[in-house]
């Protein structure tokens, strides 16, 4: 787990547009500070010294995020390791 960022608004496609201070993958998992997934890393945009991250939200919880402010977290999925 990893801090993402601050969620700063809805984009108009319904994406959370998060000012991001770790640069995540996409398709990590984003959850709020209770452990709540909020949404998915959809797509990193911006310039490089100062990323912001799309997410999708997965539920009403997303929006409730943008409202009330604080701090966002990344979870990286689990990698497979492989064997030869």
């Amino acid at each position: 787990m990893y801090k993402l960022g601050v969620p700063l608004h809805l984009s108009k496609e319904g994406n959370i547009v998060i000012k991001a201070y770790n640069i995540p993958t996409i398709g990590d998992d984003v959850v709020d500070s209770k452990m709540k997934k909020i949404g998915i890393v959809v797509d990193i945009i911006g310039p490089t010294k100062s990323p912001y991250v799309l997410v999708k939200p997965t539920g009403k919880e997303g929006q409730d995020v943008v409202k009330k402010g604080g701090s966002v977290y990344g979870i990286a999925p689990q990698r497979r390791m492989r064997f030869r």
